[in-house]
Protein backbone atom coordinates (compact mmCIF):
# COMPACT_ATOMS: atom_id res chain seq x y z
CA UNK A 1 0.00 0.00 0.00
CA UNK A 2 2.73 2.30 1.06
CA UNK A 3 4.38 2.48 -2.51
CA UNK A 4 1.14 3.12 -3.87
CA UNK A 5 0.56 6.04 -2.09
CA UNK A 6 4.03 7.46 -3.05
CA UNK A 7 2.41 8.58 -6.21
CA UNK A 8 0.35 11.23 -4.36
CA UNK A 9 3.04 12.47 -2.67
CA UNK A 10 5.20 12.25 -6.33
CA UNK A 11 2.12 13.94 -7.48
CA UNK A 12 2.48 16.85 -5.04
CA UNK A 13 5.68 17.42 -5.96
CA UNK A 14 5.43 17.35 -9.88
CA UNK A 15 2.54 20.45 -9.54
CA UNK A 16 5.06 22.06 -6.92
CA UNK A 17 7.87 22.05 -9.28
CA UNK A 18 6.31 22.07 -12.85
CA UNK A 19 8.30 19.23 -13.68
CA UNK A 20 7.27 16.74 -16.44
CA UNK A 21 9.74 13.98 -15.66
CA UNK A 22 8.07 13.49 -11.89
CA UNK A 23 4.58 13.15 -14.12
CA UNK A 24 6.02 10.85 -16.37
CA UNK A 25 7.81 8.38 -13.26
CA UNK A 26 3.84 8.48 -12.10
CA UNK A 27 1.89 7.94 -15.11
CA UNK A 28 1.93 5.29 -17.86
CA UNK A 29 3.80 6.71 -20.79
CA UNK A 30 1.72 4.76 -23.53
CA UNK A 31 -2.25 4.76 -25.03
CA UNK A 32 -3.55 2.74 -22.50
CA UNK A 33 -3.58 5.75 -19.78
CA UNK A 34 -7.43 7.19 -19.55
CA UNK A 35 -7.67 10.44 -17.37
CA UNK A 36 -11.29 12.21 -16.69
CA UNK A 37 -10.64 15.28 -15.50
CA UNK A 38 -14.23 17.59 -14.74
CA UNK A 39 -15.53 18.11 -18.49
CA UNK A 40 -12.19 16.72 -20.37
CA UNK A 41 -11.24 13.30 -21.48
CA UNK A 42 -7.54 12.61 -22.53
CA UNK A 43 -6.65 9.33 -23.87
CA UNK A 44 -2.94 8.22 -23.88
CA UNK A 45 0.17 9.82 -22.62
CA UNK A 46 0.71 12.27 -25.15
CA UNK A 47 -2.14 13.75 -24.41
CA UNK A 48 -2.21 13.93 -20.94
CA UNK A 49 1.04 15.61 -21.41
CA UNK A 50 0.34 18.45 -23.67
CA UNK A 51 -2.74 19.33 -21.47
CA UNK A 52 -0.01 19.60 -18.54
CA UNK A 53 2.60 21.21 -20.70
CA UNK A 54 -0.17 23.55 -21.20
CA UNK A 55 -0.98 24.26 -17.86
CA UNK A 56 2.71 25.26 -16.81
CA UNK A 57 3.14 28.35 -18.13
CA UNK A 58 -0.11 30.29 -16.56
CA UNK A 59 0.31 28.66 -12.87
CA UNK A 60 2.74 29.33 -10.20
CA UNK A 61 2.96 28.41 -6.69
CA UNK A 62 0.26 25.31 -7.55
CA UNK A 63 -0.32 23.82 -3.56
CA UNK A 64 -2.22 20.48 -3.36
CA UNK A 65 -2.84 18.17 -0.70
CA UNK A 66 -4.20 15.00 -0.40
CA UNK A 67 -7.03 13.46 2.54
CA UNK A 68 -8.65 10.79 3.68
CA UNK A 69 -7.00 8.61 1.28
CA UNK A 70 -7.94 4.98 0.47
CA UNK A 71 -5.91 2.22 -1.17
CA UNK A 72 -6.18 -1.50 -2.14
CA UNK A 73 -4.06 -3.34 -3.82
CA UNK A 74 -5.31 -6.67 -5.92
CA UNK A 75 -4.78 -10.27 -4.29
CA UNK A 76 -1.84 -10.59 -7.04
CA UNK A 77 -0.44 -7.62 -5.88
CA UNK A 78 -0.24 -6.45 -10.10
CA UNK A 79 -2.99 -3.34 -9.63
CA UNK A 80 -4.53 -0.78 -7.29
CA UNK A 81 -6.82 1.92 -7.25
CA UNK A 82 -6.79 5.04 -4.74
CA UNK A 83 -10.01 7.17 -3.64
CA UNK A 84 -8.47 10.19 -2.27
CA UNK A 85 -10.01 14.08 -1.62
CA UNK A 86 -7.66 16.93 -3.25
CA UNK A 87 -7.78 20.14 -2.26
CA UNK A 88 -5.57 22.53 -4.46
CA UNK A 89 -4.62 26.15 -4.15
CA UNK A 90 -2.43 28.13 -7.54
CA UNK A 91 -1.97 31.31 -8.86
CA UNK A 92 -3.58 31.02 -12.53
CA UNK A 93 -2.13 34.38 -14.53
CA UNK A 94 -1.73 35.73 -10.98
CA UNK A 95 -4.90 35.05 -9.75
CA UNK A 96 -5.08 33.15 -6.74
CA UNK A 97 -7.38 30.24 -7.82
CA UNK A 98 -8.42 27.31 -4.66
CA UNK A 99 -10.49 23.79 -5.58
CA UNK A 100 -11.73 22.21 -2.15
CA UNK A 101 -13.34 18.83 -1.46
CA UNK A 102 -12.23 17.32 -5.35
CA UNK A 103 -13.47 13.61 -5.64
CA UNK A 104 -9.67 11.96 -7.25
CA UNK A 105 -9.51 7.93 -8.18
CA UNK A 106 -7.30 6.35 -9.91
CA UNK A 107 -6.28 3.18 -11.28
CA UNK A 108 -2.93 1.51 -11.10
CA UNK A 109 -0.99 -0.89 -12.32
CA UNK A 110 2.52 -2.10 -11.08
CA UNK A 111 4.87 -1.89 -13.69
CA UNK A 112 8.49 -3.84 -12.76
CA UNK A 113 8.79 -2.69 -9.24
CA UNK A 114 6.57 0.87 -9.72
CA UNK A 115 3.22 2.19 -9.56
CA UNK A 116 1.82 3.61 -12.63
CA UNK A 117 -1.46 5.86 -12.97
CA UNK A 118 -3.39 4.17 -15.47
CA UNK A 119 -6.67 5.60 -15.36
CA UNK A 120 -7.72 9.06 -13.17
CA UNK A 121 -10.31 10.40 -12.75
CA UNK A 122 -11.41 14.28 -11.14
CA UNK A 123 -14.61 15.54 -10.21
CA UNK A 124 -15.51 18.75 -8.20
CA UNK A 125 -18.00 18.44 -6.17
Amino acid sequence: HKAALLSLDGYVKAWATKDISIFEDIFMNDETLTIYENRHIFLGWEAWKERLEEAFPSVEQVNVLFSRSIVHVSPDGRAAWISTIEDATWLDGGEERQVSDMRVSWGMRKVGEEWKIVQAHWSIP
